[in-house]
């Protein structure tokens, strides 16, 4: 039996000319761009068209082309898969029987897929390569879905955006955030922290706030004034987040770390603040319910900063120790 016909009998419907079977072994894994798209729908369904006029969504994928007796011998008359990938925007022209298979995967999906004519480039074709009337047969992977919602709802102002659902929000600004750190995208960082704090205060939400402001701290330090550092940590430390988790605890004082250093390797006029802040969390310490909470790792982090501080106050105060006293 022909590759051809064996795939013809495995595929299942997916809509009117459109057969599709999905790859299990590159299944891919969260919402389908369908669903995704649903919950987009759903979040902004009484918004303005100003505001947000079509979807935000961008689908990256490969794909690989074939003619029926191409897809037998395995030889592609047209891929993506040795280059760069193929680009989507959701709402904006592209071959029907292709946006409905990828409505129904997700990210990291991969699938083999056959469309009709009519669903593909019909009576016309594309000559030389596809004759008229020439039923079209892929294969797909979903490399990346990406949503541009937050540049846009940071382009209007906040009165304009109530409408907007903050639970949508919120789910893509996290989803927004994690690329940015990912690709260690400053800029789309901060944008991330700006979108955050405009929310209302919830533990999601508050820890999400204190972990992109570390992103922007650790990210941003050769690259951001050291006062706007020190704003930011200090709106972390501000938080004053429960201890009821290794990861936000561990975080609180890695920002505390970091606001050490800015004070004590920038602004030689602010010593006793970060002596202040080493002390604080000495005394802290002293609580067998904190102190078993915190990583060793941190402990060691902010000795060994300690000692260069001492080091450091020493050459700058003729002699004297800098955690010896106020």
């Amino acid at each position: 039996m022909k590759r051809s016909e064996k795939l013809r009998e495995k595929c299942e419907k997916v809509s009117h000319g459109v057969l599709m079977e999905k790859d299990p072994a590159n299944d891919g894994k969260g919402r389908t761009i369908r669903e995704i798209l649903e919950a987009e729908a759903k979040a902004l369904g009484a918004v303005p068209e100003d505001i947000i006029p079509d979807s935000c969504i961008t689908i990256f994928y490969h794909i690989s082309f074939f003619l029926e007796s191409d897809f037998d011998e395995k030889k592609p008359f047209d891929t993506t898969f040795t280059s760069s990938p193929s680009k989507y925007r959701v709402g904006k022209q592209e071959l029907p029987g292709l946006v409905s298979c990828l409505l129904q995967l997700s990210l990291g999906d991969s699938c083999y897929a056959i469309i009709s004519p009519e669903k593909a480039f019909g009576k016309i074709g594309v000559p030389p390569k596809v004759p008229p009337n020439s039923e079209l047969f892929f294969q797909l992977e979903i490399i990346n879905i990406e949503s541009n919602f937050i540049p846009r709802f940071l382009a209007h102002p906040p009165g304009m955006t109530k409408c907007i659902s903050r639970e949508y929000v919120f789910q893509e600004v996290v989803e927004f955030a994690e690329r940015a750190k990912a690709t260690k995208n400053l800029p789309n960082l901060q944008k991330s922290v700006t979108v955050i704090s405009e929310l209302e205060s919830s533990p999601d939400r508050d820890r999400e706030l204190m972990m992109n402001i570390q992103r922007v701290i650790i990210f941003g330090k050769k690259k951001l004034p050291n006062q706007q550092l020190i704003k930011h940590a200090k709106n972390a430390l501000a938080l004053n987040l429960p201890l009821d988790n290794h990861s936000i605890v561990n975080i609180s004082l890695k920002i505390r770390y970091h606001l050490m250093d800015l004070y004590t390797w920038k602004h030689f006029d602010d010593f006793n603040k970060a002596r202040d802040v080493y002390q604080e969390f000495e005394q802290r310490c002293e609580d067998q319910d904190f102190n078993c909470m915190i990583k060793l790792s941190t402990k060691e982090d902010l000795e060994k900063m300690k000692r260069l501080v001492e080091k450091r106050y020493e050459k700058y105060t003729s002699g004297n120790y800098f955690f010896a006293g106020k």
